[in-house]
């Protein structure tokens, strides 16, 4: 939703991976960054990751 903030933790997405891995060409998850104008630097990170902890973008306003 528009002006929504997110926190760590915040559960952004939910979506049945089994019935997407049987069904679709892909479970790749796009992520939109609908304001873009405002930022200043976008850094995807790769590695490991744990779920609620690690991120995987990080973004300078």
């Amino acid at each position: 939703e528009e002006g929504q903030r997110v926190k760590v933790g915040d559960t952004v997405i939910e979506f049945d991976l089994p019935l997407l891995e049987e069904k679709a060409k892909s479970t790749l998850t796009p992520v939109v960054i609908s304001n873009m104008d405002e930022i200043k630097e976008l850094l995807k990170l790769s590695g490991s990751v744990t779920v609620g902890e690690t991120p995987v973008i990080r973004i300078k306003k």
